[in-house]
Parts: C-alpha cells; structure tokens; sequence
C-alpha cells in the first residue's frame, strides 16, 4: 500500500456517471489527452471554482487531482455536454477550439466547473489518509467528504487526531494539472 504524501491535493469521490464506469470515463479522458493534449473533468462542488483551484495552486510546479473511491456514490442520471468554458464567467469561449473534440457531460449548472489536465493514471495501490491534511478553504479542519463537496483543496498538516470514522481513503487514479487549471463550464 503506497500512501499518497503530496504536500497540497486536490481530491475528487469518483463513481458511476450516467452508465459509464470510472474506467470507460478514465480511458475517454486519457484518449482526449493523447489526441489534444488536454483534457476537461466536469464536477459540480461547492468546495471548488476556478478562482479557488488558481489561488490553490498558485506557482506550484506540479499538482495532482487524486480521484477517491467511496461506497455511497449513486450513478447520476443527468448528462448534459458542456460547449463553453471561461475563466471568468464573462468571457466564453467554444471547447473545441482549444480542447478539440472532447465530450464533457454532466449536470450543467453556474456552479459547474471543469478541471483541466494533462496526465492521468490509474492507481491501484494507493491509499489517502485524510487525517493528514487540512482544508484549504478553512485552513484548520481534516479534510472531510459531504454531499455537495465532493471535490476539494487541501494541504499536508502534523498528523493530528481526528474524530474521524474512516479516515483512509482508496485512491483510483490520479491527475496532473495543467493551465488555465479549472474553468467555469456551460
């Protein structure tokens, strides 16, 4: 068992996404990458924008998206394809043109966002221990999991006790950022 020690992540629950495996999802993404050299991952999290992953990530060489699996994900239903992404909410521009001919699905909201990367791998060995990171966005608390912030920011901290039930988590795959790092989707 190797355990994930980057000194800030960048974590995403995985499932099931309108009938397609993490697996059929994980090697569409991988083609899209070998074909354009890029690729977008829709989430919908409260935890995360593209002005929160930039700050996050700021001048930090390389960054990955750990993708954690988890018992309590429920397939969703809704499978609507994002055309358009911008930095700022304000200026829009087509996925095509600088993505290429990518497919990014997933429920469409103003609080969608898509997290670009460049590389992406499964894991198969690889375990997180939650315990030993904080929350970004509150700067103290172990980095915990609830409905509606599945994707989140954080950064390695002194192992410290936790009232934490399941602290480990099993960690799929992993991905490495690249800019612009996260976009606003539509």
């Amino acid at each position: 068992m190797i355990l994930i020690n980057d000194s800030k992540i960048i974590a995403s629950i995985v499932g099931t996404h309108a009938g397609e495996t993490f697996n059929d999802i994980f090697n569409r993404k991988n083609n899209d990458i070998t074909k354009n050299g890029k690729t977008i991952w829709l989430v919908l999290s409260s935890q995360v924008s593209p002005g929160i992953i930039q700050k996050f990530i700021g001048n930090e060489k390389e960054i990955y998206c750990y993708f954690l699996f988890s018992d309590y994900t429920s397939d969703t239903k809704t499978k609507n394809y994002a055309n358009s992404y911008s930095n700022d909410y304000e200026n829009w521009k087509l996925i095509k043109d600088n993505f290429g001919d990518i497919k990014v699905s997933g429920k469409l909201s103003y609080q969608t966002s898509g997290l670009v990367f460049d590389k992406i791998e499964i894991l198969t060995d690889s375990v997180l221990d939650l315990w030993q990171y904080k929350d970004f966005l509150d700067g103290f608390r172990s980095s915990i999991i609830f409905q509606g912030g599945s994707t989140f920011c954080a950064e390695k901290r002194e192992n410290i006790k936790d009232t934490m039930k399941s602290r480990y988590r099993k960690v799929m795959g992993r991905a490495r950022f690249v800019e612009p790092y996260c976009v606003f989707l539509k």
